[in-house]
């Protein structure tokens, strides 16, 4: 069964490398939360949520659940070149692979959408396994999703679930607190050389270290962020850990996806395609939904992966669609 996998416990750092990224979180005036922290705060999840533009959940999923998508995820790996993800991520594969859909629709982090959201008229309109390598460069310079996400109106938020374990060495998420309060905000487009590995280079410019908050994870760990809340990454500065996150977008049933407006000359192929999942009150803690799910809106000159677009489909099978023309 998919859930009776055993836990492959990664061993612990050697004790200099774990002394000195001590010493980067002490001295590199990085702020650093971790989830089980959160926990302890009496501040409830959503004032948190709003104060910051981010929050962190501990313990969304089990160990046995966590192993059980680690091992599909290092199967999936391995079927690709140096077993690694091309451009280290793999995009919207629960169109196409019921594992896959299983969690990234699972109804514990659903319930934690809900809660963020205020409403169960939710829809994934994304999702994303987001992998940093060991020794890799790379870093993500820090931006708002929403800049170029072209939604209407422009509210979506996300969850970032970890497989691994995520801290600073391996480049965890940096949130800039209650950015997102501010709206908008302009966004650079860094050299063709700069060692950004957003598509067009864009980043905010001016944006210190020193204001970051570092979420650090345990696998299993649930962080959330608003659309608008400003965020980056560092390269994976480990030599032997991988970093590995389930990233799922969510809007509200309201929420429409207009044409790409290439902002800020992001122009990368469509990845917009809002689907539903149960209500995480209903839904059997064991998700036995029907999939594939249904592509409900379909952007304006979109290709939908593995249905008119059969060359980007998966070896499992290929996603309905609702209204194509919506």
């Amino acid at each position: 069964p998919l859930f009776d996998t055993i836990l492959r416990r990664r061993p612990a750092p050697p004790p200099a490398r774990a002394m000195l990224l001590a010493l980067l979180l002490l001295c590199g005036g990085v702020r650093t939360a971790r989830a089980d922290a959160d926990v302890a705060s009496e501040e409830p999840l959503v004032a948190r949520y709003e104060r910051d533009g981010f929050a962190t959940v501990p313990s969304v999923l089990d160990a046995s659940e966590i192993a059980a998508l680690r091992a599909h995820i290092d199967a999936l790996e391995a079927g690709h070149a140096g077993g690694r993800f091309p451009d280290a991520q793999m995009v919207n594969l629960h169109l196409s692979d019921p594992i896959i859909w299983q969690f990234v629709a699972h109804p514990a982090v659903r319930r934690v959408a809900e809660r963020i959201a205020g409403r169960s008229d939710l829809l994934i309109m994304a999702a994303t396994l987001f992998a940093k390598y060991p020794a890799a460069t790379g870093r993500v310079g820090y931006h708002q999703d929403l800049a170029y996400w072209d939604l209407d109106p422009a509210r979506a938020f996300t969850t970032w679930l970890a497989v691994d374990v995520v801290d600073a060495e391996v480049g965890c998420v940096r949130f800039i607190p209650a950015s997102h309060a501010h709206g908008a905000q302009a966004h650079d487009l860094e050299a063709a050389t700069a060692d950004n590995v957003l598509l067009s280079k864009q980043a905010i410019p001016h944006v210190a270290d020193a204001d970051a908050v570092c979420v650090a994870l345990n696998p299993g760990d649930l962080s959330v962020h608003d659309g608008w809340t400003v965020h980056g990454s560092t390269p994976n500065r480990s030599p032997d850990r991988r970093r590995v996150g389930l990233v799922v977008n969510w809007i509200g049933s309201d929420v429409r996806v207009l044409a790409s407006s290439q902002g800020y000359g992001v122009t990368a192929p469509e990845f917009r395609f809002p689907v539903a999942a149960p209500n995480a009150t209903t839904a059997s803690p064991v998700v036995d939904f029907a999939f594939p799910p249904q592509v409900l809106q379909v952007p304006p000159a979109a290709h939908i992966p593995g249905v008119d677009d059969p060359s980007s489909a998966s070896e499992c099978t290929t996603p309905t669609v609702a209204n194509p023309a919506a």
